[in-house]
């Protein structure tokens, strides 16, 4: 029974997580529900396994890098959603997995900021191509407007330092 309730909250976390990305590629945003399902969803997760890591240590890692991405969000550099999906995805990976969460979180953001800032070269060089392809059409609509949405950099790397969490 007990390994049927983990499995559900394993699936539970990666959809959750996927349908984060997914509406931060489309829409730009990340809804609030999604950060709240996925606190509700790390309680349950401790009341069901008695996870080995420290909640309060997780409680701690996530406090810290909630301040430094509210300075983030201060500054412009991170959207609200993207703050409140990093703060609770901090909360998941815990002390044990937080250095390696937050170091994928900025590879991977940096290799889609530099996605967007060359999606000009694409658009000049291969405009046949841009116009006929979804993604990088998109991908070009965001360097017009300016953005760059984390959420696939902080979702994606959730998902990789994910088996680590619940190993």
């Amino acid at each position: 029974m007990q390994y049927a309730v983990v499995t559900t909250i394993q699936f539970l976390f990666a959809f959750l997580v996927i349908y984060a990305i997914i509406s931060d590629t489309m829409k730009l945003v990340i809804p609030n529900w999604i950060s709240l399902c996925l606190f509700l969803l790390f309680c349950l997760y401790c009341a069901w396994s008695f996870p080995q890591t420290s909640i309060a240590l997780s409680l701690l890692s996530m406090c810290i890098v909630f301040t430094v991405a509210a300075i983030f969000f201060h500054f412009g550099l991170l959207g609200g959603g993207d703050v409140k999906f990093l703060t609770v995805l901090s909360l998941w990976a815990g002390p044990d997995n937080i250095i390696g969460f937050i170091v994928l979180v900025n590879i991977l953001g940096a290799l889609l900021a530099l996605l967007v800032m060359k999606s000009t070269f694409f658009s000049i060089c291969f405009p046949y191509t841009v116009e006929k392809n979804e993604i990088l059409a998109k991908v070009a609509s965001w360097r017009l407007k300016g953005i760059c949405p984390y959420g696939i950099a902080i979702g994606s790397a959730a998902l990789i330092v994910a088996p680590s969490i619940f190993a």
